[in-house]
């Protein structure tokens, strides 16, 4: 009986040897052959990238909102010589806090007497972002600011007919790295901006947005933004002296959404490490070819 089993097995076993070493032959000829085509290589590559941008799409499509753009209401300041705060260096910037020092805040919409307040004691301050305890992120790319201002309708037919259709503003930007710190100066500058209008379906006239500044890098949590006008147009009529022309001010931020910045920075995180191997397998499979190397190795 164990001679019979032992016999059993052997012929099992060779029968199984020589099954697996024939089709050991036929997958190794077939696959040899395909090689030798370059087929497979191609198609193999195809299907790759086609997934991976399958993939990549999918995530652009239904991933996240890739920008966000935020409507900061700008406030006006009553203060002696508004230019000073711009100008100077010394001076502090000034905030909401700031203002009720050292002078005195004023809703631009409701104010029924602002032709008696002259420009050079008005200041425009907006802080970035606009609510207490909101930051941005040092992940993110930009911040793109642009100014909306509302003019008085028959003030903006006047401008735009005689081709006085610019603004001149004092700008200065700071930031602050925690919520009660002290503002620092970034930036300030003149800059002159001209005024696009077009008239509405309700014959009224609206301005585009202004480009105020924009910022390649987000290093600080906090910024904030100080306006003035040293010249508006039409100044010398009655009318329209101080801030008459003016109805309203408002700051649009533009910036990345923390979830797109999130996701954007896994794959970074996920796609590096795979190009890099990828390539040092690439310049492995070359320093171990014998043969000369063709244009499509280079």
């Amino acid at each position: 009986a164990r001679n019979v089993l032992n016999t059993a097995v052997a012929k099992t076993a060779s029968i199984y040897q020589r099954g697996r070493s024939q089709l050991y032959v036929y997958v190794s000829v077939g696959w040899k052959t395909v090689m030798a085509a370059g087929i497979c290589r191609v198609y193999l590559l195809a299907a790759l990238v086609f997934v991976a941008a399958a993939v990549f799409f999918v995530i652009g499509a239904l991933g996240p909102q890739h920008t966000w753009a935020h409507h900061h209401p700008v406030k006006t300041c009553i203060v002696e010589n508004a230019f000073r705060h711009i100008l100077d260096p010394g001076t502090a910037l000034v905030d909401g806090t700031e203002c009720g020092r050292v002078g005195k805040p004023m809703d631009l919409e409701t104010e029924p007497h602002k032709q008696y307040y002259p420009l050079e004691n008005i200041l425009f301050h907006v802080q970035i972002p606009f609510l207490d305890g909101q930051i941005l992120s040092r992940k993110f790319h930009f911040v793109i600011a642009d100014l909306a201002i509302h003019f008085d309708n028959d003030f903006l037919k006047i401008v735009l007919q005689h081709d006085m259709n610019y603004v001149l503003m004092e700008v200065v930007l700071g930031y602050r790295d925690n919520h009660r710190g002290p503002w620092q100066r970034m930036a300030q500058g003149n800059i002159t901006r001209t005024l696009r209008c077009h008239m509405t379906e309700w014959r009224y006239l609206e301005c585009e947005h202004m480009q105020l500044f924009e910022l390649g890098s987000v290093y600080h949590p906090q910024y904030l933004v100080n306006v003035a006008f040293p010249y508006l147009p039409l100044s010398s009529l009655p009318q329209y002296r101080g801030l008459a022309p003016l109805n309203k001010l408002a700051l649009y931020v533009v910036h990345q959404t923390m979830a797109f910045t999130d996701l954007w920075f896994t794959l970074k995180c996920v796609l590096f490490p795979v190009s890099l191997v990828t390539l040092c397998w690439l310049l492995w499979r070359l320093a171990g070819n014998s043969s000369m190397l063709n244009l499509t190795h280079k």
